[in-house]
C-alpha cells in the first residue's frame, strides 16, 4: 500500500498543518504544492520543518513546491471567508440563567 502514497503528489492551497504534514510523511507521500504560507501552523518550514525532520521520520523527506499562486490562493481564501452559507442553521443564542 505504501507503494500507492509514494506516487501521490498532494495540491492544496495553503501549507499543511504540523500535523497534517506528519500524516503526509507517515504515509510516505512523496510530493506537496502548496499555494500560500501558514504562518500559524505551517509544517513545511514557516513553524515546523517536519517535511524534511530525519529524528522523527526517518526515510524520504517530503518533497515541497511553496507560493505556487500564492497571491490567488490567498484571495481564494479571502473570498471563501466573506461568503456565508445559505444552508447553514440558525444560529441559537444561549440566554443567560438568572440567579434567585
Amino acid at each position: 500500500m505504501q507503494d500507492v502514497f509514494k506516487q501521490i503528489h498532494v495540491f492544496v492551497t495553503v501549507e499543511p498543518c504540523i500535523m497534517c504534514c506528519a500524516a503526509l510523511r507517515f504515509l510516505c507521500v512523496s510530493n506537496v504544492t502548496y499555494g500560500c504560507i501558514n504562518d500559524r501552523f505551517g509544517g513545511c518550514g514557516t513553524v515546523l520543518s517536519v517535511h524534511n525532520d530525519k529524528i522523527f521520520f526517518p526515510g524520504d523527506i517530503l518533497k515541497v513546491t511553496p507560493n505556487v499562486r500564492g497571491d490567488e490562493a490567498v484571495n481564494l481564501l479571502k473570498k471563501f471567508y466573506r461568503g456565508e452559507n445559505p444552508n447553514a442553521p440558525f444560529p441559537k443564542v444561549k440566554k443567560k440563567k438568572e440567579v434567585a
